[in-house]
Protein backbone atom coordinates (compact mmCIF):
# COMPACT_ATOMS: atom_id res chain seq x y z
CA UNK A 1 0.00 0.00 0.00
CA UNK A 2 1.40 3.39 -1.17
CA UNK A 3 1.40 6.15 1.17
CA UNK A 4 1.92 10.28 0.34
CA UNK A 5 2.98 10.94 3.78
CA UNK A 6 6.60 10.68 4.02
CA UNK A 7 9.17 11.19 7.15
CA UNK A 8 12.33 9.73 7.58
CA UNK A 9 12.83 6.87 9.12
CA UNK A 10 12.83 6.63 13.06
CA UNK A 11 11.31 9.95 13.05
CA UNK A 12 8.18 11.10 16.30
CA UNK A 13 5.00 10.91 14.71
CA UNK A 14 3.82 14.76 14.53
CA UNK A 15 0.00 13.78 15.60
CA UNK A 16 -1.02 17.61 15.23
CA UNK A 17 -0.75 17.41 11.59
CA UNK A 18 -3.17 14.82 11.16
CA UNK A 19 -7.70 14.66 11.79
CA UNK A 20 -6.73 11.67 13.35
CA UNK A 21 -4.76 13.23 16.22
CA UNK A 22 -6.28 12.84 19.77
CA UNK A 23 -6.10 16.86 19.34
CA UNK A 24 -8.94 16.97 16.72
CA UNK A 25 -10.93 13.91 18.48
CA UNK A 26 -13.49 15.97 20.22
CA UNK A 27 -13.58 18.22 17.23
CA UNK A 28 -14.91 15.02 14.81
CA UNK A 29 -19.22 14.95 15.01
CA UNK A 30 -20.52 11.08 14.33
CA UNK A 31 -19.81 9.97 10.67
CA UNK A 32 -22.54 10.19 8.69
CA UNK A 33 -21.94 6.79 6.99
CA UNK A 34 -22.39 5.13 10.49
CA UNK A 35 -25.62 7.36 11.32
CA UNK A 36 -26.91 6.06 7.97
CA UNK A 37 -25.85 2.59 8.45
CA UNK A 38 -27.78 2.86 11.41
CA UNK A 39 -30.91 4.57 10.23
CA UNK A 40 -31.26 1.43 7.75
CA UNK A 41 -32.39 -0.65 10.52
CA UNK A 42 -35.04 1.23 11.84
CA UNK A 43 -38.41 1.47 9.63
CA UNK A 44 -39.82 4.09 11.54
CA UNK A 45 -39.16 7.63 9.26
CA UNK A 46 -39.51 9.41 13.07
CA UNK A 47 -36.48 7.57 14.66
CA UNK A 48 -34.36 8.13 11.44
CA UNK A 49 -35.00 11.39 11.16
CA UNK A 50 -34.00 11.35 14.90
CA UNK A 51 -30.56 10.22 14.38
CA UNK A 52 -29.90 12.05 11.49
CA UNK A 53 -30.91 15.33 13.78
CA UNK A 54 -28.36 14.35 16.50
CA UNK A 55 -25.42 13.60 14.40
CA UNK A 56 -25.76 16.76 12.89
CA UNK A 57 -25.80 18.43 16.12
CA UNK A 58 -22.57 15.88 16.88
CA UNK A 59 -21.06 18.57 13.93
CA UNK A 60 -21.57 21.84 15.36
CA UNK A 61 -19.48 23.39 18.00
CA UNK A 62 -19.89 21.58 21.67
CA UNK A 63 -21.28 18.54 19.96
CA UNK A 64 -23.45 16.50 21.81
CA UNK A 65 -21.79 17.30 25.21
CA UNK A 66 -23.00 20.62 24.29
CA UNK A 67 -26.65 18.70 23.74
CA UNK A 68 -25.74 16.46 27.04
CA UNK A 69 -25.55 19.26 29.02
CA UNK A 70 -28.30 21.18 27.81
CA UNK A 71 -30.85 18.00 28.13
CA UNK A 72 -29.14 17.54 32.04
CA UNK A 73 -30.40 21.12 32.71
CA UNK A 74 -33.72 21.10 31.32
CA UNK A 75 -34.69 17.28 32.88
CA UNK A 76 -32.56 17.79 35.95
CA UNK A 77 -34.65 14.50 37.43
CA UNK A 78 -32.60 12.17 35.29
CA UNK A 79 -29.07 11.10 35.68
CA UNK A 80 -26.15 8.93 34.38
CA UNK A 81 -27.76 6.30 36.61
CA UNK A 82 -31.64 6.59 34.89
CA UNK A 83 -34.43 8.65 35.79
CA UNK A 84 -34.79 9.14 39.36
CA UNK A 85 -37.75 7.04 41.16
CA UNK A 86 -41.44 9.36 41.23
CA UNK A 87 -41.83 10.35 44.76
CA UNK A 88 -45.84 9.91 45.37
CA UNK A 89 -47.23 12.22 47.51
CA UNK A 90 -49.00 10.57 50.53
CA UNK A 91 -52.28 10.82 50.25
CA UNK A 92 -54.62 13.05 52.90
CA UNK A 93 -56.90 10.38 54.73
CA UNK A 94 -60.39 11.64 54.42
Amino acid sequence: MSSTRRAPQGSAISYERYMSSPKFAQLRGIPGTAVAAKAQLYTNADTRSLLFFLQSLSLKVGGLRFVARALQERLPSFSEEGPKPLRLRAQASD
